[in-house]
């Protein structure tokens, strides 16, 4: 929490009291090791007026707020910085990923009722949200790479066939797939072994089921469970398997809803998919804003954002 006087009380509060208020807000001891990614303030407060969402403009002495504070590990940080760097980019900032997710797949209503955003990767990643802002922020090791895992070792297949069955053939649910169907254990046509979709269904719903499970316990441990109004929305590849609604529905006991992007125009129809939800929120994320007009020429930065705004209806 951070609190300063208003600078200039009888002209209202400015983008230098924000500024000021959120420096006080980060102004916390961390070890050498960590550092602060994002201060992302939930409510404001003028003279003990709770409940602001967006104090600019109003009269008051004092302002106050409350933030969530985002942690990452120097390390962490820095190697993003260096393997961008290899890459010739360079990054003036890093946005946390279950953050940029949500504005791809949560509607502003469904972060006012309350809600979860679980984003199934290699690492699954928890944003939660209530009355408009993001409350709560988890990581859980737990993801789709281990999915591929459990496939190569119980097809004896490798790393990259097994993740390659997996995106055309798995199934969240067992009882959800046909008993007599097969694929080809390898990519060689309808030559050699073939599998049962429904083993494979086997390997994976555990996994999956262990997923969900962990990740149930980490929205409750928020202590925001019993009010999100509008459910839970997954998403990330794994989201795309047919049947983990029905098996997330029984896990968390609410409304699941899964994460596709929204407000794509036609033309972007190859990116509508749970898979590339984070990068399309990353691009709203960025057009909503500073990060284009604090790394290149006002002028560049306008026709860069024109031309990702023509990729939403």
């Amino acid at each position: 929490m951070g609190a300063v006087p208003v600078k200039k009380p009888t002209k209202g509060i400015t983008e230098y009291d924000l500024d000021k208020v959120i420096e006080q807000a980060q102004a916390i001891r961390l070890p050498n090791d960590e550092q602060i990614l994002h201060v992302i303030p939930t409510q404001f407060v003028v003279d003990g007026q709770k409940g602001i969402r967006n104090p600019l403009g109003l009269y008051g002495i004092r302002l106050e707020v409350e933030a969530l504070i985002v942690i990452s590990a120097v390390t962490a940080i820095e190697n993003i910085y260096r393997m961008l760097d290899r890459l010739g980019i360079k990054a003036r900032g890093l946005v946390l990923s279950s953050l940029a997710c949500s504005y791809s797949v949560a509607e502003p209503m469904e972060k006012d009722l309350g809600v979860a955003v679980v984003d199934i990767g290699g690492v699954t990643e928890i944003s939660v949200f209530k009355d408009g802002e993001l409350r709560a922020s988890k990581v859980i090791t737990l993801g789709g790479r281990h999915i591929t895992q459990d496939i190569a070792i119980g097809l004896r297949t490798p790393y990259h066939r097994a993740e390659a069955i997996k995106l055309a053939y798995g199934s969240a649910l067992v009882n959800a797939v046909v008993e007599d169907e097969t694929f080809p254990l390898m990519d060689n046509g309808s030559n050699g072994k073939h599998v049962s979709k429904r083993l494979l269904a086997s390997i994976i719903e555990p996994r999956v089921e262990e997923i969900l499970i962990h990740a149930e316990a980490e929205i409750r441990k928020t202590g925001l469970a019993d009010s999100l109004s509008a459910g839970v929305i997954l998403t990330g590849g794994t989201a795309q398997f047919p049947g983990i609604s029905v098996l997330a529905e029984q896990i968390f006991g609410l409304p699941i809803k899964i994460g596709y992007p929204f407000g794509l125009n036609g033309e972007q129809g190859a990116v509508r998919s749970p898979a590339y939800a984070t990068t399309v929120g990353l691009i709203r994320y960025g057009l909503e804003g500073k990060y284009l007009h604090s790394r290149i020429s006002p002028s560049i930065a306008t026709i860069v954002k024109e031309e990702f705004r023509k990729w939403f209806a």
